[in-house]
């Protein structure tokens, strides 16, 4: 073999070699750029665990009368992820507006990403003694498909009545965490408005149509419901179960959902 033949099969092999380096380098940069990213969000989570479990062991020794002080769960509500110690504060700092409107822009936060089983797993491992490289390597997880992290539950979960029934509380916290809706007083939960606005924060923050239990424009609602999620039982049964209102309150939300859209 020789001219022309010869050097098309030279360029034809340095191709096909190139191309196979170019795939393992890149192959190589992507995975440690995943590597990376999830050791990042485990660390995050390891982090916020290890500070609120120290927090509540301080919140312990506390005496009732310091469970009142104001300054004290301030700076507690403020860690990130720390907004739900608001429950170890007295019965009137529950009631604090001031304090309830900085806990609940800390929602507990969450692993995106894996399911009940696997993150149930993960969260155990996080919270002993092993290193973020172990539980990289521990073949429990396979390949983590972590996308990062996310809001939980909301703080408001332990507000008083009386701030669970403030539409501007209850709206603050429900653009932090669109779980917060499922803590809002049954006249709140009645509102299109607000659940047009969980609907939307959560949209926004998954990135999928929607979990089962969300309120959908175009399908109505979802039989489905779970933990975390919003689902049909949410909507007061006075509303629910009578057709018009419920027809009525679905045109609302609808029309919510839309225009907010727009602004998302």
């Amino acid at each position: 073999m020789s001219g022309w033949p010869l050097v098309l099969v030279v360029v034809v092999a340095l191709v096909v070699v190139g191309l196979f380096v170019f795939y393992k380098f890149s192959a190589g940069v992507v995975n440690s750029w995943v590597e990376d990213r999830i050791t990042t969000v485990l660390n995050e989570i390891r982090g916020v665990l290890e500070k609120k479990r120290q927090l509540v062991e301080e919140i312990n020794e506390l005496s009732d009368q310091d469970r009142g002080d104001f300054d004290r769960f301030l700076s507690y509500v403020k860690e990130a992820g720390c907004g739900s110690l608001l429950q170890y504060a007295s019965e009137e700092l529950r009631s604090n507006r001031e304090l309830v409107l900085e806990a609940v822009k800390h929602p507990d936060l969450e692993i995106d990403g894996l399911d009940e089983p696997e993150y149930a797993t993960l969260m155990e491992c996080l919270d002993s003694d092993m290193t973020t490289k172990e539980i990289l390597n521990d073949s429990r997880f396979g390949s983590l498909g972590i996308y990062g992290t996310g809001p939980t539950n909301s703080p408001l979960k332990f507000a008083s009545k009386e701030l669970q029934d403030d539409k501007d509380v209850v709206w603050k916290a429900i653009t932090h965490a669109p779980h917060a809706y499922q803590y809002a007083s049954e006249r709140l939960r009645g509102d299109p408005a607000l659940f047009a606005l969980a609907y939307l924060e959560f949209e926004t923050r998954t990135s999928i149509v929607m979990y089962a239990g969300i309120y959908h424009a175009d399908t109505g609602y979802s039989e489905e419901g779970g933990s975390g999620e919003l689902d049909v039982g949410l909507i007061p049964a006075d509303i629910y179960y009578d057709p018009v209102k419920l027809n009525q309150f679905q045109e609302q939300a609808r029309t919510e959902i839309i225009k907010g859209e727009d602004t998302y």
